[in-house]
């Protein structure tokens, strides 16, 4: 504000500073990036006329959650774990696995438990969503046909004498605890 009562946008000509540099910092053209937790004035100068405000820096808040792996796909019978990583607004990140609210939107397809581990109900695709403080992040689980996964021989370790037959039956066992007669 000048002596005749005009006003004039000075951001791009004033000398910037903070008096809390470990709170917050200033650049050139006024931008100023929050440092760590607290107050700190920000202070404009042209000459020998100085204004300030003072800026207060709060906790980093959580932006997004991404929930890996992605898009899996698992056979029916079988577990997949995923885990949930927050982003904070001064570029950190954690593990909110343990700590987020998980969900399944099939639940006829897969169910989820706290900690993130999804159980496969029946085949088709879900959409798992992990949520903590009303930040959600998602991906897609699909299920797929029971796999196989071993074949039993029986009889087991049979004795037959010299020129005489024997059958042998293979079973599988399936992911999803069925068994079939191969």
């Amino acid at each position: 504000t000048y002596s005749d009562g005009t006003t004039a946008d000075l951001t791009s000509v004033v000398v910037w500073s903070s008096d809390t540099p470990s709170t917050a910092t200033i650049a050139t053209g006024g931008l100023a990036t929050g440092v760590g937790q607290g107050t700190s004035n920000i202070i404009a100068t042209d000459g020998s006329v100085s204004g300030q405000t003072q800026l207060t820096v709060t906790a980093a808040v959580l932006e997004s959650i991404a929930v890996t792996p992605t898009t899996p796909t698992i056979a029916l019978g079988d577990n997949q774990q995923f885990t949930a990583t927050g982003h904070y607004s001064d570029g950190t990140t954690a593990d909110l696995t343990s700590v987020a609210t998980w969900s399944s939107d099939t639940t006829s397809t897969a169910t989820i438990a706290s900690g993130g581990l999804a159980t496969s109900v029946g085949q088709g695709t879900s959409k798992i969503t992990a949520t903590d403080v009303s930040v959600s992040g998602s991906t897609t689980l699909t299920v797929g046909p029971a796999a196989l996964v071993s074949i039993a021989v029986t009889p087991v370790d049979p004795i037959i004498v010299r020129g005489g037959i024997q059958q042998f039956t293979a079973t599988g066992t399936y992911s999803d605890g069925t068994t079939a007669d191969l």
